[in-house]
């Protein structure tokens, strides 16, 4: 009996097994399904977390993009500033530098007309040695070893045997009256410079009367020129087809005022263009008699240069020589008073443009005395002529 019920009951036992087997795939799939649900039903919810995190994000990034395009924008305005500070640094360096060379051109360029001036002084000091018969102060503007070569090719050196020269031909030719006419003066370096040009003889019967011609070098030592060599060397006649051309600018009619005087002269060719003669009238003041002066200015073929007579009113006469130095004219000019007395000047006349210039004197003295540089005048033309 208990057997016969056994299978029974399992049977009962494998059918509710096989129910129970049967069902637990189905839980499994609910339990899943319901897993994903939730799952799910998560994910739906985080998304609106997601997107305020990504929204925030951006925003934090576009923050952070307008922070660093501020900053780049700083950072340009700096450079910008610091370019145009280091340009006006440039430019001030620049500036600074034109200023330094300038000066220092400035400088040269009058250091070199204190030096011209100062050997100027020590041609005319050979000039007042001779007329003064003074050999011992000849001597002193030559240096201890100078040499000195003369028109006849003879050797003289050292400065005892230069005094000694000297005084044989003050001995021999009285008191000679030369002038050392210089044609150029060329500073080559703080102590040595050259130059050349005419030594004339002033002849009071037959006027000025170019010798020979001159070249020197002159040395500095304890701040004084002195003359370290000198050749003469006979003259040369030399031809030229318009030896005045460079002298056209001249040709018209000129005035010049100071301190109440005043001066007009007129310029105009003759002879061909052969000479140029000009006519002056002079007023110290504008109540003043006029003085009335002349002057022929003509070319040496003996000396290749061109050369001036002028004579005044007053009685008064003499000679120069003409020297083109750039836009500037130089007339070592000699002259004769009516009281006898010589004076000798260098005349410029620095050209400003056709229709001007300046004009002073300088170097001056009369009977070897010095004498004070005249202050520049203005010169302005008031009608140019015909050149014809």
């Amino acid at each position: 009996m208990t057997v016969s019920k056994w299978p029974a009951n399992a049977l009962i036992a494998l059918s509710l097994g096989i129910t129970v087997l049967s069902g637990l795939p189905q839980a499994i799939a609910a339990s899943d399904t319901e897993s994903l649900t939730k799952k799910a039903t998560k994910t739906e919810s985080s998304e609106p977390e997601d997107g305020k995190k990504a929204a925030k994000a951006a925003k934090k990034a576009e923050a952070k993009l307008q922070k660093d395009t501020k900053h780049a924008e700083k950072t340009e305005q700096k450079l910008r500033e610091k370019v145009a500070k280091e340009g006006k640094a440039t430019e001030k360096i620049e500036r600074v530098a034109v200023q330094k060379s300038n000066a220092k051109e400035s400088k040269a360029s009058t250091s070199n007309a204190s030096d011209e001036s100062s050997i100027r002084q020590q041609l005319a000091g050979i000039t007042r040695g001779l007329a003064s018969g003074d050999s011992k102060g000849l001597s002193t503007l030559w240096a201890a070893d100078a040499t000195f070569i003369d028109s006849d090719g003879v050797l003289t050196k050292g400065r005892e045997a230069l005094e000694k020269k000297f005084a044989a031909i003050i001995a021999e030719n009285g008191r000679p009256h030369f002038l050392l006419s210089p044609q150029n003066i060329k500073i080559v370096s703080s102590n040595v410079a050259l130059t050349d040009g005419i030594v004339i003889r002033q002849d009071g019967m037959n006027g000025p009367t170019p010798e020979t011609r001159y070249s020197m070098v002159f040395v500095k030592q304890n701040g004084n020129w002195l003359i370290s060599s000198a050749t003469e060397t006979p003259l040369t006649p030399q031809a030229s087809s318009a030896p005045l051309e460079a002298l056209s600018w001249m040709i018209g009619e000129w005035t010049a005022e100071n301190n109440g005087g005043s001066v007009h002269f007129k310029a105009d060719w003759a002879a061909h263009k052969k000479f140029i003669q000009c006519r002056y009238e002079v007023k110290k003041s504008a109540d003043a008699a006029p003085i009335e002066s002349r002057q022929v200015i003509g070319f040496d073929p003996r000396t290749n240069e061109i050369v001036s007579w002028h004579f005044d009113s007053n009685g008064g006469f003499g000679y120069g020589t003409w020297a083109q130095r750039d836009r500037q004219w130089i007339v070592n000019a000699t002259g004769v008073q009516p009281d006898g007395s010589t004076s000798l000047a260098h005349n410029l006349m620095t050209l400003d443009d056709n229709n001007s210039f300046s004009w002073q004197s300088v170097d001056r003295s009369v009977n070897g005395i010095s004498v004070a540089d005249t202050k520049t005048l203005k010169v302005q033309r008031t009608n140019k002529l015909s050149s014809k």
